[in-house]
């Protein structure tokens, strides 16, 4: 059993050579490195953090980490970010890591819809330590592995220098139903759209393209512990692609006051597992405000499979995910009359204490 696991983290890295794009089972509460067209949805100042611990029963598992700050103009309709990411696996030594910037802008009625796109582009590296690899010396039947690895593994390190462009779009809106309004979303993104390698090393790998689509819809629901209050329920949905991997997500979030609790199925086809790995996701989270112009949110998530890889072979996957905002800040102005905005429903509704989810 050891062994199939061992194989199975090895090809896992090997795969991942490929270049696998950081993704969050919170997707919605870290748009940015999911959609680039997200940057442009921030009022003032955003900045956020996550940090996934994923299956740390096989090897020492995977960590992931990404950060991002996005800023608007008060001015225009334009806005601009920056974000670094890193994936790593300390077992076979593999680590990818890139850093890149994001602009993008939108138009449309603020008070109904906004259509937002953005451009990508971003430098890094990956590489895996092949000197912690089983094929990187002879194999004997009986023996085991004979000699040493090649000297050109041990002088380069192997690792390939990557640049990477990527695109996106998001439309944020109200739907009517029954003289209900529902804000709802609906983006697409493609990430690693060049799939270049800038590296001077005769090695063929090349990144994968990644692509996304997403959607959301919100249902406000009259009550709560004051009638003047407003329960939301959000539904939301991802299914996107890189390489030979494939995943899909459904679930919904329940938002009360400044408390969210999300509860997600996963799709997950993988190449190296016998059965696809499925898994639930519970999240929950918290949002509080220092002053009229500061606001946290704290989001925390815990993946479970429900097939493939077993439960107690993997524990699993922790994610935490920390945002700062500051969205009366006013970049490049000294006042913020005539202001240009995007569509916000928190606008009309912001004694509801409402947090938006991609819409």
């Amino acid at each position: 059993m050891m062994k199939l696991i061992h194989l199975s983290a090895l090809l896992l890295c090997a795969h991942a050579l490929k270049a696998q794009s950081p993704a969050f089972s919170q997707f919605y509460a870290l748009p940015a490195a999911m959609n680039p067209a997200y940057v442009s949805t921030v009022n003032g100042i955003e900045a956020q953090a996550g940090y996934r611990r994923q299956w740390k029963g096989i090897q020492s598992g995977f960590d992931t980490k990404f950060a991002n700050a996005s800023i608007r103009f008060c001015k225009a309709p334009i806005a601009f970010g920056t974000y670094l990411s890193e994936i790593s696996e300390s077992f076979f030594g593999y680590r990818e890591q890139e850093a890149g910037l994001q602009v993008g802008g939108f138009l449309g009625n603020p008070e109904r819809f906004t259509l937002h796109g953005a451009l990508q582009g971003g430098v890094g590296q990956r590489g895996v330590d092949f000197t912690r690899l089983l094929f990187a010396g002879q194999i004997d039947p009986v023996f085991g592995v004979q000699g040493q690895p090649s000297a050109y593994f041990l002088n380069d390190g192997s690792r390939l220098q990557t640049f990477e462009v990527g695109f996106g779009m998001v439309g944020r809106g109200l739907l009517k139903w029954n003289n209900t309004e529902l804000p709802a979303s609906l983006g697409a993104s493609v990430l690693h759209a060049n799939r270049q390698e800038v590296s001077f090393l005769p090695l063929s790998y090349k990144q994968a393209l990644r692509w996304t689509i997403h959607g959301s819809i919100t249902t406000p629901v009259v009550g709560g512990l004051k009638k003047t209050d407003l329960f939301y329920i959000n539904w939301i949905a991802r299914l996107e692609g890189e390489s030979a991997l494939k995943r899909a997500t459904t679930g919904c979030i329940l938002q009360y006051s400044p408390i969210n609790i999300g509860l997600f199925y996963q799709w997950n086809k993988s190449p190296f597992a016998t059965r696809n790995t499925h898994g639930m996701t519970l999240s929950i989270g918290y949002d509080f405000d220092l002053s009229d112009r500061l606001s946290f949110s704290v989001q925390y998530a815990f993946d479970g499979t429900v097939g493939g890889l077993e439960q107690g072979a993997t524990n699993g996957a922790h994610e935490l995910i920390l945002t700062c905002r500051l969205p009366e800040t006013c970049i490049f102005s000294t006042n913020d009359r005539g202001r240009t905005d995007c569509f916000d429903y928190r606008k009309s509704k912001r004694k509801d204490k409402y947090r938006r989810f991609l819409n």
